[in-house]
């Protein structure tokens, strides 16, 4: 209520209060005072709310990411403290402290059921214009949680178990068989832990060295009824008169001076070669030597006398077998020996003795079965010796070109999903070393006949079967257990040289829901992976019985019958082959990856593999890691809602 002014005013106070009453000039600037105090509360509350938003919508993402990232290291269901400290690094990566203003930015990680990894996430976020009105920072938290899903899969894994498998990797301490073993085994329970109760995984194996062992699954009707092989068969018996000779005898050894000392050390198999240089030097002397008339029978003269004997310098020798190569260096240090020597007139009887003609042979192999065996007379004397087949396969028919994808029609061996019919061309045989015999010897490679009344080389026997290797046999897809696996993989041993096309070829067969085994593989939304694992190059040899026969001699991929093969061009052409195939495998709509274990990455390797899905793995903890990171992208990691 407007009071007058006092009556006693000054007629200057009373004029100035006077239009002090009606004046309005100032009170905009009042009133938007006034209006300013809750129009900063709606700013303030706007501007924070923004920011909490964003700040727990980015906090959600870094969680989010945190446990996909965790997930994909995080082995079976157990959080390892490599998986925390990853995964805290991880997160923090995406979401430091200080982003949006925030602090004590963390996630807490914990296991879930399947396999599942969960994280809560916070960050605390203060608060700006809103600390006007006495609002506190804020505590933002949000839970995410990732897990793998596997669907119905089928995995064949093509595992090179040459002899370079034997050797052990930098970094570790164990060979290159052993950590394989491991590694498959974690892959397995990885896979076995994600998988749900309705959900079916699917095992195969084929491991593969200059052929492969797969007879055992393949119809009777698969395999050739005839097939020719690089063998031997009775020329003629030749009826020798026994001659006048000597029969020598040693006894009474004695050690005058001197040392002997042997050492050993392995080399690789696929490079069995030793030293070639030699300081052994010998020499001897007769010393009381009598010859005195010898009444017989049959009549004669009787020599004796003691022979000196000096020794020195070293030489080296090789004891090759198809799981290892040993090499021997024995060394002489003036090593002096005199024994005692005896010869007396001996009449060596009438004998026979056997021709034989070393050349391609057919034989009826129409009732051979794995495990079984048919006579065969390469014997002694012409005798029936029993030759088995242990389930290792020569290929069908081929050609030699020089391009092969796409994959030529008249190219037999390498048609993946070609069911063989009733010409032979199309039809397996059977490998079968103990028929296999060299012409003049394992280094001659001379196609023509050979006649000679001494045996040559059996590859069967031969350094103990070194030239004729047959790996562990393959596997069809099934559902395995634990120990099943372990037992097959304590089966599979380093030997042979290294053709990759067999294997390639034969793993595709196998995983394919085409083909040989159509009515086992076929299914709606089923994966189909190829996991192809070598530790090197491609190793071919000449002279070895491999799938192709003895390639100096059949010579079914060299450019004709005239041309001799060798290892460099025997190389090419299992590359060409290789590197064919994969195209043909990634067409037939199936996942190739390719890890190369120990030895580089090549760009065939790489070429190999589907995009993405090559791996390099210099020791067993990355060979580990290359198997967990195809376990991890099999099982198709996401989040769970």
């Amino acid at each position: 209520m407007n009071k007058s002014p006092a009556p006693n005013a000054s007629p200057v106070c009373r004029g100035l209060i006077a239009r002090l009453r009606t004046d309005q000039t100032g009170n905009a600037l009042m009133l938007t005072v006034a209006a300013m105090i809750p129009l900063a509360g709606l700013v303030g509350s706007g501007v924070d709310m923004g920011r909490l938003y964003a700040t727990k919508t980015r906090l959600q993402h870094a969680c989010d990411a945190t446990v996909l990232a965790g997930r994909k290291i995080m082995k079976g269901n157990s959080i390892s403290t490599e998986v925390t400290n990853y995964s805290k690094q991880f997160f923090l990566s995406n979401f430091p402290d200080s982003k949006y203003g925030t602090t004590n930015s963390n996630i807490a990680l914990s296991p879930g059921g399947d396999g599942e990894l969960v994280g809560k996430a916070q960050a605390k976020v203060p608060m700006s214009l809103m600390k006007i009105f006495g609002a506190t920072d804020e505590t933002l938290k949000v839970s995410c949680s990732a897990k793998l899903n596997v669907s119905n899969t089928d995995i064949m894994m093509v595992l090179d178990t040459t002899g370079s498998m034997e050797l052990v990797n930098p970094k570790d301490s164990s060979s290159r068989m052993v950590s394989l073993r491991e590694a498959v085994k974690k892959f397995y329970s990885t896979m076995e832990t994600v998988k749900s109760d309705l959900t079916k995984i699917r095992y195969g194996f084929v491991p593969y060295s200059q052929t492969v062992n797969v007879g055992h699954l393949l119809k009777p009707d698969w395999i050739k009824d005839k097939w020719s092989y690089q063998s031997r068969e009775k020329d003629k018996t030749i009826t020798n008169k026994g001659e006048l000779s000597m029969w020598w005898s040693t006894d009474s050894w004695t050690l005058l001076s001197g040392s002997i000392s042997e050492t050993s050390s392995f080399l690789p198999l696929e490079n069995c070669v030793g030293p070639t240089d030699s300081t052994y030097t010998s020499s001897g002397s007769q010393r009381l030597r009598t010859d005195t008339p010898y009444a017989g029978p049959p009549a004669g003269t009787r020599t004796e006398y003691w022979q000196d004997f000096t020794e020195n310098g070293y030489y080296y020798w090789i004891d090759q077998t198809p799981t290892q190569c040993k090499l021997w260096k024995r060394t002489y240090n003036n090593y002096k020996t005199t024994y005692h020597v005896l010869g007396i007139p001996y009449q060596y009887a009438d004998y026979d003795s056997y021709q034989w003609k070393y050349k391609q042979v057919e034989y009826d192999i129409s009732g051979l079965t794995v495990g079984g065996s048919i006579p065969s007379a390469t014997g002694w004397a012409f005798s029936n010796r029993d030759i088995p087949w242990n389930g290792c396969i020569e290929e069908r028919a081929t050609v030699k070109k020089i391009s092969y994808f796409p994959i030529p029609k008249d190219a037999y061996d390498m048609q993946i999903d070609l069911v063989p019919t009733g010409d032979p061309k199309t039809q397996w045989a059977p490998w079968l070393p103990d028929l296999i015999w060299t012409r003049q010897s394992i280094t001659n490679l001379d196609r023509d006949d050979f006649v000679s009344q001494y045996d040559t080389q059996n590859l069967a026997t031969f350094k103990s079967g070194a030239h004729a290797v047959c790996p562990q046999k393959a596997m069809k897809l099934a559902e395995i257990s634990a120990s099943d696996l372990e037992a097959y993989l304590a089966s599979l041993t380093p030997s042979g040289k290294t053709y990759h096309d067999i294997g390639m070829v034969w793993g595709a067969r196998l995983l394919s829901d085409k083909g040989l085994f159509a009515s086992e593989n076929v299914g709606l939304n089923v994966s189909r992976h190829l996991i192809f694992m070598t530790d090197g190059d491609t190793d071919t040899a000449v002279e070895d019985y491999d799938a192709y026969g003895i390639s100096a001699i059949d010579r079914r991929r060299a450019s004709d019958l005239f041309s001799l093969p060798t290892k460099a061009l025997g190389d090419i052409e299992v590359a060409l082959r290789f590197s064919a195939l994969c195209k043909d495998v990634k067409a037939k709509n199936m996942t190739v990856w390719v890890i190369a274990f120990g030895t580089s990455l090549t760009k065939m390797l790489e070429e190999c593999a589907s995009p993405g899905k090559a791996f390099q793995a210099a020791n067993a903890s990355e060979l580990n890691d290359a198997f967990a990171k195809i376990a991890s992208d099999i099982a198709q990691l996401r989040l769970v809602d």
